[in-house]
């Protein structure tokens, strides 16, 4: 089973009661970040950011954090049974992601899962507040975005997957801050721990993502096709929050997702294929698109 670390969450709880208190932001730091293990490090690095960011976040937001803080600890307290079905795929198919770690954090509502990095292995963080959302979550201060990327608890395996995908993959330098990544690069990173998440899991992670790109995807591989082939911004695909224009956002996990199973679906006799989605997407993306026939 993939280790799992959950202690942040209490320890964020800890924190939050101090709220109301002039020193808030100081009982972030001494409670929360200072001890807070190499998965919440991870995620401060442009996401939570300093305590005081936390802070104003956590005021703006506090109806709803207050509304799921149960959900969070409930979570934790069940996160091993819920992944157990996710746990026996992986031993079947990629069990060397039995090793990794898995960080549960609470954070600023502007991310659900990255990865972070010691001694040289990837790990895998999840940000808890998007998967703690239902009828009870207090969601009137979101903006649209964080409105259609909160998940009820049930999708954490299917996040949790997807991020154990990602700590797989090759880490080439655009994955460690050496370059930017391509486009081509940047889509079937995402879409690969999208597709072969979805195969470990049984859940699409971004299943509203995935149903406007079949809706629309005649025009969207156009539009990706002519992209690539200019240099496009891998920003204009993925990452946008709230900033993408009439359409949803990120609709680079579904185009890269359909490159990948494209490839998949003509190649599958291949021996080994899984390790091969992993890698080739990352280490020859030009030659593994054209191979997919995606744009054909």
């Amino acid at each position: 089973m993939p280790r799992l670390h959950t202690g942040d969450v209490v320890r964020f709880w800890q924190a939050f009661d101090h709220l109301d208190e002039p020193d808030a932001g100081a009982h972030l730091e001494r409670l929360y970040l200072t001890p807070g293990t190499p998965g919440l490090r991870a995620f401060l690095l442009g996401r939570i950011r300093s305590a005081p960011d936390l802070l104003g976040v956590l005021r703006n937001h506090r109806a709803f954090y207050e509304s799921v803080r149960t959900q969070t600890l409930l979570s934790c307290a069940r996160l091993s049974e819920e992944v157990e079905t996710l746990r026996h795929h992986l031993g079947t198919h990629l069990p060397e992601a039995l090793d990794r770690e898995v960080y549960v954090v609470i954070g600023a509502l502007n991310s659900g899962g990255t990865l972070g990095q010691e001694d040289g292995t990837p790990f895998a963080v999840i940000g808890l507040e998007f998967f703690s959302g239902g009828p009870h979550a207090q969601t009137g201060s979101l903006n649209d975005w964080q409105r259609r990327t909160l998940r009820t608890p049930d999708a954490l395996p299917g996040v949790i997957a997807h991020e154990l995908v990602h700590t797989l993959q090759p880490l080439h330098p655009f994955m460690t801050g050496g370059r930017q990544p391509t486009l081509l690069e940047a889509i079937l990173a995402e879409g690969t721990a999208d597709y072969l998440g979805e195969l470990l899991s049984g859940q699409n992670l971004n299943a509203d993502v995935h149903a406007h790109g079949r809706a629309h995807e005649a025009t969207l591989r156009e539009r990706l096709r002519r992209d690539v082939e200019s240099g496009g911004r891998a920003q204009d695909w993925l990452y946008q929050g709230n900033d993408a224009q009439h359409e949803p956002a990120d609709l680079g996990y579904f185009m890269g997702a359909r490159i990948v199973q494209a490839y998949h679906a003509r190649h599958a006799n291949r021996p080994d294929m899984l390790r091969e989605l992993l890698h080739r997407p990352l280490t020859d993306a030009t030659g593994f698109t054209h191979d997919s026939g995606y744009f054909d």
